[in-house]
This record gives structure tokens, sequence and C-alpha cells, in this order.
């Protein structure tokens, strides 16, 4: 009836008050929405009708009932068409109902998880635990559609998604729904807790390889639930930590373990530990000792006050294997970047020398910048070479790239100047040593009779 322009103003009016009645704000939005023509078809089973249909001021009605899919068709549309499909993904993305746009399904909002739960009543929604990520976030929706948001700081990692249709007062803006927030944390932050300890408890006693990335994640979380003091000391007997003996055997080890291995004098609460890159083979294994990521470490510091500490590396009477192996191994970590900056040292180093540019087309201030450098800088073999890459060296021959910009910096300079020979003998002959003529240069007095006022 709002919809059709035949019927009388009390009539539509009527139509208004009821959809502001039962909170349908996005459909009335739809009318506020500037556009030539609107189409809502339904459809169930098999069957598909149209419901209603307007174009300008005509409006055509064919009678539906209980549909399972209703589509909004919104032709001309006078907004931004690729913001509104964004917003709409962004909102949809928890609705328990299939929703798409463009005849594209919105893509699920939940991150990669580790477990997901259904909130206990009375609470509506889901309580998931992400694989990644260090903050714990809130969504309120209202009818499945995002609606608020909230972040909580100091509180283990989480994505709830709560309904707060019930708790919905007609008006609540979303900060009004986000004042629900601390309302529920104390309720989410213990169901959390149990959940993570059901999880925990569920692993197997030993260690496995495809459960690392799981038993590591729930081990920062838990340390982290335990540090706030919700679980207390309830996550003390878990085996969490992983473990390697002197026979090379993996284990796990729980917090006990771990202050039973911690050395019993009060200056040395130290344990011995290695990081999940460091090799075991490479190092000597007299006792069991913990195998910890740096997050980990962290924890346990703070929540035990236990310090970490190497053990003593492998000695050979023959070290070129072991280095040869080492060299690999950071060589097949370099980045491509990083790679093509070596090969471009070794290309310097080892390809064909520059070729100087000639005295004469060099200008006055480069012909100067040379002579002074081969005089008080004890430099001979210097010349100037085309292109902008670094300074090089070879023997006692040495190029300057000309376009660099830190070289023409050094000329001009030395041009304003000649007091500034010493400090760019500094900036660019790092390892050598600089000749005491031009430390006198730039220790010399101002002469004032050479300054132009």
């Amino acid at each position: 009836m709002l919809l059709d322009p035949t019927q009388a103003p009390q009539i539509r009016h009527t139509a208004l008050t009821a959809l502001e009645a039962a909170d349908a704000g996005p459909l009335i939005a739809i009318l506020g929405v500037e556009h030539s023509g609107l189409e809502i078809q339904t459809s169930r089973g098999d069957r598909a009708q149209t419901g209603i249909l307007l174009r300008g001021s005509q409006l055509h009605k064919t009678p539906g009932c209980c549909p399972e899919i209703t589509r909004f068709s919104l032709q001309n549309l006078k907004l931004d068409r690729s913001r509104a499909r964004r917003w709409l993904a962004e909102v949809g993305r928890f609705s328990p109902a299939k929703i798409s746009v463009n005849g594209r399904p919105i893509a699920p909002g939940y991150a990669p998880v580790l477990a997901r739960f259904p909130l206990p009543s009375p609470l509506v929604g889901t309580l998931s635990i992400p694989k990644q990520g260090h903050v714990a976030t809130i969504w309120i929706t209202l009818d499945g559609i995002v609606s608020a948001q909230t972040t909580l700081v100091d509180v283990p990692c989480f994505e709830a998604v709560i309904e707060a249709r019930t708790q919905h007062r007609r008006g609540d803006s979303p900060a009004d729904l986000r004042a629900l927030a601390p309302k529920l944390k104390t309720s989410i932050l213990g169901y959390l807790g149990r959940q993570l300890l059901a999880l925990a408890e569920g692993l197997p006693p030993t260690p496995r390889p495809q459960d690392d990335e799981r038993r590591i994640r729930l081990t920062h979380l838990l340390l982290h639930d335990a540090m706030i003091g919700l679980l207390g000391t309830r996550i003390a007997p878990l085996p969490l930590f992983l473990t390697i003996d002197a026979q090379g055997l993996y284990g796990l080890a729980s917090q006990v373990g771990l202050q039973t291995m911690a050395y019993k004098t009060p200056e040395d609460r130290s344990i011995l530990s290695l990081f999940p890159s460091q090799r075991p083979n490479d190092y000597l294994i007299a006792s069991a000792l913990v195998i910890l990521d740096e997050h980990t470490r962290s924890l346990l510091s703070k929540s035990l006050n236990l310090l970490f500490r190497t053990p003593p590396t492998r000695r050979s009477t023959f070290q070129i294997i072991p280095c040869i192996r080492r060299a690999f191994r950071s060589l097949h970590s370099l980045r491509l970047t990083s790679a093509r900056s070596h090969l471009s040292t070794l290309f310097e180093f080892f390809g064909p020398a520059p070729k100087p540019i000639p005295q004469q087309e060099l200008t006055q201030p480069e012909n100067n910048f040379l002579r002074l450098i081969q005089l008080h800088g004890g430099h001979q073999g210097l010349s100037f070479c085309a292109g902008s890459g670094a300074l090089r060296h070879r023997g006692q021959r040495i190029w300057l790239p000309r376009d660099n910009l830190e070289i023409r910096a050094c000329v001009n300079a030395v041009a304003l100047d000649e007091a500034w020979l010493y400090p760019v003998l500094l900036s660019l002959f790092t390892t050598q040593k600089i000749p005491a003529g031009a430390r006198k240069l730039w220790d010399a007095p101002l002469r004032i009779g050479d300054q132009s006022s």
C-alpha cells in the first residue's frame, strides 16, 4: 500500500507507521533512494512470481505467499554502485540467509578459524577462535545484518557474532548497540576460556607435525587467558610445549614441567630452549630442552618469570661442512630483491671495469673535486664514470658514478668550501684512514677576508 500512488494518504501513512513499528528501516530506505523502477520478485520451489513491480507511478501487483527467495531489483540507481556492493557484502556477511548481489553470493564473513561454537543461552549467535590475529571483535547484528561492531583490548583473540534483536529497542543507534558489548564481555570470556580448555584437552598426548599450528595457537590464547586471571592455574598441567631430549625424541611438557626444568638457584631461572627455526642437530643437548617461538617465550616470561637461553653449539675439528650448510640455508632464505642486490654487487667487483670520463668532459667543480682528493686524500687512481650506482673499487682504482646523488652532493659541498673535503672523505671512504691534510682544512679558522658579505 505504501508504494501504491492510488491509495489515500491516510492509508499510505498507516503502512509507513506499520513498517516503522516493525523496525523495517531498510525497506523504508528503499523508497528514499532515487531510481526509475523497483521490482520485488518472490519464488517458492520452482515457481517464480512477481509480487510488486513499480515503474514511475505505475504499480503492478501479483499475489504471492510465503516466499523462500525474495529478489529486489532497482533500475537506474542513483548511487555509487561499486560502493553499494561493498557495503552490502560487509553488512550481510554473517546473515543466516543466503544473500546475493548482482547474482553473486556474498562470501561468509568468518576468517579461517580453529573452531566455532554457538553461544550459550540467553545469547544468540556464534563464537569463533581465529587461526590468526590478536584483536577480539564483537559483531552485533539485527536480523543477521551487521549493525554495530566493537573491539576489546587485553583479552584473548576471538570473534563473536551476536544477534541483538531481542535486546534492541526501537530507535537504538549503533552506539547504543555497541554499549551492549561491556555487558556481554564477562559471559563471553568465561565461555571462551572453557572452550579453549576443552580444545587443549582434546589434543593428542604425543606431538605430531600436523598438530603444531593448532597447539601453538591454543597455547598463546590460553596463556593470555591465564594472565588476565580467567583460567588461573587450570592450564598448568596441560602438555602444551614441545620438547626434545638428548636422544632426539620429541615430547610435550606442561607449565609444571617447565618450572621443573628451570634451574633452582635464585640467580638463574633459565631454561635451555631453541626457536622452531633452529636445528637441534646443531646444538649439544645433554638433557631435555623446550622448543618455543618468540611470542610463547614472552608470555611465559611474564606469567612465570622464566628466562630462556640457547644450548652450546656443537664443536668440530672440521668446520667447513657446517659453514657450507649454513651458507646454503642463508642463500635459500634470501628474497628475490636481496638476491638481485647480491648479484649486482658481484657484477660490480667481477664485471668489466667502468669507462672513465675524460678530464675535458668534466665540469670545473668535478675537476677541482678530483684534484683536492688526489692532493689531500691520498687517492691517485680516482676518476668519474657514467651512471648513478654505488662507488666502485678495484685495487687502487676508484670510480665515482657521476649521477650518484650522494657524490653530486659531495662535489657541490667541496665547490662551496674546500674545508668540506674532510667530511666528504669520511662519507665516501669509510674503511680507509683519512690523511691529516684533509683534517687540517676542516680545522682551519674561518677566513673572514675571503667571505663576501
